[in-house]
């Protein structure tokens, strides 16, 4: 009984086997179809009916849609006879129905901490709706120094409660002549995940500090990105600003590198200084500036730039059956502290492993989440795995299986780890 696809849900075909010249209803007297929802997507009972012409094996009286859960079921009613024929009956379903799209409610909360500075914004809630895999701007606002004030430590925002690979936070930021930061400005945006978020949280803080007194030929601040050094090696400006002719010497060191440099500030009152930085992993360089600096001084000075080593997670089923299992292992690779959001190392992602024998296999129990083995200590990752499931990978081929669940990872840790399962407690080969 083949169904035809339709948009936004799938149906489950119906298959079994009745003998030639048998009346189909002594075998079976219903076929149960299976109607589920897309991601993002419900589908509700009373939306579908059975179109016209209804083929003449089948009960159009009798046979029902019902709601079980998020799924839709058909009851399609054999008609009392149907005989057999001599070849394969195929019974096709003309089937009207419709998915809604799924409108995910998002709520949060606020906190701001802050002196000498005042924000261009009073919210302290935040309720939000939108359609699933959609985005939306949850919050857009500058905080600002007070007259004769900067932010010493640069303002933070920080998703202290939620999924933060929801969120997408953008910066710009803004510092007066004399390179002191005065003004920063975050947008937030949040793309909607399949079910409703409640209770999130934001944290911002923005603390300014009297400025100190301007002097003239001095090095006032510097810009320079944060991020891990690649484990392959880079060139990294670090951009000085201040006063016209201010000397200046930067120098860096680590494992590998012995950096320095010297000079002046150009009549601008800048200098890029570019540091090459060498390949490798689990370094730490110190990057000092010293000449004619302001005092005191704004900036953190020295500062650590870090270069780690990638964390692998790994998601292996194991057995001492004679399986075949292809493949043998799937993993996922980055940076510790870092969540790639697309390409091949993405972090949601799916598991599917073909499990093959020699001879038959039987499906012993139904899997669950828990049957996965997470190791005790997870050194700082976040891992979820859902939507587990086993089943023969073709219908009417009991050698070979299918093992296929839904990876997550929310946060790579500082450690390798290894995700099990044991196929042994879920299928085996009958004696």
């Amino acid at each position: 009984m083949p169904i035809a696809p339709i948009d936004n849900f799938t149906v489950t075909d119906v298959t079994f086997q009745v003998v030639e010249g048998q009346n189909v209803v002594d075998t079976q007297s219903t076929a149960l179809i299976v109607f589920t929802p897309d991601q993002g997507y419900s589908i509700t009972a009373s939306d579908f009916v059975l179109n016209t012409p209804i083929p003449s094996e089948i009960n159009g009286a009798t046979s029902v849609f019902s709601q079980s859960g998020l799924n839709v079921i058909l009851t399609a009613v054999f008609m009392d006879p149907t005989t057999m024929p001599s070849s394969d009956l195929e019974i096709p379903l003309c089937i009207r129905g419709f998915s809604r799209v799924v409108t995910i409610k998002l709520t949060g909360d606020i906190t701001i901490d802050s002196s000498n500075s005042n924000i261009n914004s009073s919210i302290a809630l935040y309720d939000i709706s939108g359609d699933y895999g959609t985005t939306s701007q949850v919050l857009n606002t500058s905080l600002v120094a007070d007259a004769g004030h900067y932010f010493k430590v640069e303002p933070t925002l920080f998703i202290s409660k939620g999924i933060f690979s929801d969120y997408s936070i953008t910066t710009n930021s803004t510092s007066d002549a004399n390179g002191y930061l005065v003004s920063k400005n975050f947008v937030v945006d949040y793309t909607f995940p399949k079910s409703e978020v409640i209770g999130d949280s934001i944290d911002i803080n923005a603390n300014a500090v009297s400025l100190p007194s301007v002097a003239g030929e001095l090095v006032r601040s510097y810009t320079i990105s944060g991020s891990n050094i690649l484990q392959g090696g880079e060139n990294r400006i670090l951009s000085l600003t201040g006063g016209p002719n201010a000397d200046w010497t930067v120098t860096a060191k680590g494992t590998g590198l012995d950096f320095l440099e010297t000079g002046k500030l150009s009549s601008t009152g800048t200098s890029n200084v570019s540091i090459p930085f060498p390949s490798g992993e689990s370094e730490s360089y110190i990057i000092t500036l010293s000449g004619d600096l302001l005092s005191p001084f704004p900036l953190l000075n020295p500062f650590v730039l870090s270069q780690v080593a990638n964390t692998t997670i790994s998601f292996t089923p194991t057995t001492i059956e004679p399986f075949t299992i292809t493949p043998s292992v799937i993993s996922r690779q980055a940076e510790a502290g870092n969540i790639p959001l697309s390409g091949s190392q993405s972090n949601v992602f799916l598991l599917n492993y073909v499990i093959t024998a020699a001879s038959s296999i039987w499906i012993a129990n139904t899997i669950s989440g828990g049957d996965w083995v997470f190791p005790v200590f997870k050194d700082g990752s976040v891992v979820s795995i859902t939507d587990s499931e086993i089943f023969y990978t073709t219908t009417g081929v009991d050698t070979s299986v299918t093992l296929r669940a839904n990876a997550t990872i929310s946060v790579y840790g500082n450690s390798n780890m290894a995700v099990a399962i044991d196929m042994d407690t879920l299928i085996s080969i009958p004696v």
